[in-house]
């Protein structure tokens, strides 16, 4: 199923499908990582927050209660040592002086001293100036508190109490500990950012992390993806197209029902397959055709056309490399006599039988063996001279004799030939028809003297011209 549904797509919108779906998942990758980083950071400054708050209580708790220690401490320095006598003796002047001493203690807003019936004896009072309730700009962002102890303390000697001795004191120590705080708040908050710095960096670390491995498995998916949507398709393909050029012209395209790009490549493969097919057919029709156009058909060898191409290329070639080239004319003896008794199919296996020894006795590659007509045969010999050309004729000759065909109209009583050889030395603009000429007048001289012989132009007696020398010598003259 999900193949068909991947199948209706065009590969180009297979490819944005899988870039969409890559960038929305690294997006939501990233708001999920941004979203921890944030409520990572949070949790930090809270934490760091609750750390500030508790480390200022602490302080102003303490704080307080070390003033209320000092103050408790002073009070009873003050009733043991000087109070008892001076109310004892009745001395308010000294009373007040003492008071007046007390008040300009730093801290002391007011000190009185007051008898046993509570009447007010002496008292001194010198207020400090206090910020308004609100914030300490000296504080760094504290709050003032105006806060007063009052110390009341019974006066006693001898067992009675003589009187009462009461100081009220400003929050002097509580300011202070406001400033410790401050410091102890800008060290916390420090603290705080140095913990959100690493939390951050471990944030970014962690979104770079993830970053890459996101980039790398989007790298592996698009890979995956592209061997299975485009490199599997397309290697099938080539392949097939490598199996078509070796002719295997069966092999199957495949993707060909595909409707995207593989497919459109498919069926355009089908189409120069169906092409390749045609034009092999053609090639192997012209083949044929050129075969048969080149070929005797009885024997199977090369016929009079084939022989003339030949000729006319051989003898170029031995012009170029100044080289000699062969010819052998070969007729069958009596072959007419031979068709009148055995009859023309017997005469017809009687000329293959002579091509069998005719090709047997040719031993080289370029060596060309051609039906020239009728009961008349040749060899075409690149590179020979007479005497070569004489030792495969009489190869040949003796190849047919031992053969010994029966021929009832023939003085031997079997098939014979009679062979004509030839070589010139092929030259530039010679006419190749001049070494016919001079094979064709050593084949008949060699059937005028008895037949079943080789004859060439060395064996002509030295008085005797063959009617066509002149012209041959007119023709291989070099220019």
């Amino acid at each position: 199923m999900s193949h068909g549904f991947l199948s209706s797509f065009r590969l180009s919108q297979k490819v944005n499908i899988v870039l969409i779906s890559g960038l929305m998942l690294f997006l939501a990758a990233a708001g999920i990582q941004q979203s921890r980083q944030q409520h990572a950071l949070i949790k930090s400054l809270n934490a760091s927050t609750g750390a500030v708050v508790n480390e200022l209580a602490t302080q102003m708790a303490a704080d307080r209660a070390e003033c209320e220690s000092m103050m408790e401490n002073a009070m009873a320095d003050v009733v043991a040592r000087f109070s008892p006598g001076l109310l004892a003796a009745g001395d308010v002047a000294g009373l007040q002086a003492y008071a007046d001493m007390l008040a300009r203690t730093p801290n002391v807003d007011e000190v009185a001293f007051l008898d046993e019936t509570g009447k007010t004896l002496a008292s001194a009072s010198e207020p400090m100036a206090m910020p308004e309730a609100g914030a300490m700009p000296e504080s760094g962002g504290a709050m003032a508190e105006h806060v007063h102890y009052v110390l009341d303390r019974p006066i006693e000697a001898g067992g009675r109490t003589l009187g009462r001795f009461r100081m009220t004191v400003t929050d002097h120590f509580l300011r202070v500990s406001a400033e410790a705080g401050r410091h102890t708040a800008a060290n916390a908050i420090a603290k705080s950012q140095r913990v959100a710095k690493k939390s951050l960096a471990r944030a970014d670390l962690t979104m770079t992390v993830t970053t890459l491995a996101l980039a790398v498995l989007m790298a592996g998916l698009s890979t995956v993806l592209f061997r299975r949507l485009i490199g599997r398709p397309l290697g099938a393909i080539a392949a097939a197209m490598q199996n078509l050029a070796c002719g295997q012209m069966n092999e199957v395209i495949p993707g060909a029902g595909r409707r995207d790009e593989i497919g459109d490549i498919a069926a355009a493969s089908e189409v120069f397959k169906d092409s390749m097919i045609r034009a092999v057919q053609l090639a192997k029709t012209n083949r044929q055709l050129i075969q048969l156009s080149a070929t005797d058909g009885l024997t199977g060898i090369a016929n009079r056309r084939s022989f003339d191409i030949a000729l006319k290329t051989e003898w170029d070639r031995a012009a170029r490399q100044l080289r000699n080239i062969a010819l052998i004319m070969i007729d069958v003896d009596f072959f007419k006599l031979y068709n009148d008794s055995h009859g023309h199919l017997a005469g017809d296996d009687c000329l293959r039988q002579i091509v069998s020894h005719l090709t047997q006795s040719l031993k080289r590659p370029a060596d060309l063996a051609v039906r020239y007509g009728g009961e008349e045969f040749a060899a075409l010999l690149p590179d020979t001279d007479e005497e070569g050309a004489r030792e495969v004729g009489e190869r040949l000759r003796q190849s047919i004799a031992a053969a010994a065909i029966p021929h009832k109209s023939s003085p031997l009583g079997h098939v014979s030939v009679s062979v004509g050889i030839a070589s010139l030395a092929a030259r530039p603009n010679g006419d190749p028809q001049a070494l016919i000429r001079l094979a064709d007048a050593a084949l008949y001289d060699a059937k005028q003297s008895g037949r079943n012989q080789v004859r060439g132009p060395s064996d002509r007696p030295q008085t005797q011209l063959w009617p066509t020398e002149l012209e041959l010598s007119r023709a291989t003259k070099t220019l």
